[in-house]
């Protein structure tokens, strides 16, 4: 079949609502600064995505970034290369108490924290000088990941199922919080689909510039 599954005109891009574009203006196009507003600290633009640096401090509400009725069960497409090994999170959403959800790259797991306060791990590290894309399933009371266009599969069972994001809520990007480590890399892809389909095939639905991201890869 041809047709284009209707999950996809739903996806939430999660850099384009931060205001990050991810793509570089083609000499031909002519800059219009008044219509460009300026990027938050420590970021920049490159062929291959949104750069962050150690410095970068990018957050904003919850409500601007994913809507109400995202539900309980989501994939999250992601789409990285990573310059420094830490123990930065991709993303975080906090209430004014506590962490509600995260993605955490440790050295050599990744961490999905959705409701509690015990996450799942998974045996997979992004730092070893690769681009990496991969895709975490958020189900009920089930998270599970997948890696390598669906060639590895991880599941974890959760006491809690992930919980309504609250609206006064913040969401930050390569950080835990303010305080935190930052991720340091590029981010060609990060979008959030409210619907199961895209899991275990999510390399159909990798951005173009992920794609090509191998072949601009760049040092610091």
């Amino acid at each position: 079949m041809n047709s284009v599954p209707s999950f996809l005109f739903t996806a939430i891009d999660v850099l384009h609502r931060l205001g990050l574009v991810s793509y570089v203006q083609q000499p031909s196009v002519t800059p219009v600064p008044s219509a460009v507003p300026p990027l938050p600290q420590g970021v920049r633009l490159a062929v291959s995505g949104v750069v962050l640096t150690g410095d970068a401090h990018v957050e904003a509400s919850v409500a601007q970034v994913i809507p109400a009725s995202l539900g309980h069960h989501f994939i999250i497409l992601v789409g990285l290369y990573s310059y420094t090994v830490n123990n930065a999170f991709l993303f975080s959403i906090r209430n004014k108490t506590r962490l509600q959800f995260g993605i955490q790259l440790l050295p050599r797991k990744v961490a999905v924290y959705a409701g509690g306060k015990q996450p799942a791990y998974f045996d997979y590290s992004v730092h070893n000088e690769q681009w990496h894309w991969f895709a975490i399933e958020i189900r009920d009371k089930t998270v599970s990941m997948f890696a390598e266009c669906g060639q590895k599969y991880y599941r974890r069972e959760m006491l809690y199922e992930v919980e309504a994001f609250d609206l006064d809520s913040l969401f930050t990007l390569g950080r835990m919080n303010s305080h935190s480590v930052s991720f340091e890399g590029v981010i060609c892809q990060l979008d959030i689909i409210p619907s199961a389909e895209a899991s275990a095939n999510y390399c159909k639905y990798m951005k173009q510039q992920c794609r090509q991201a191998e072949s601009y890869r760049s040092p610091l």
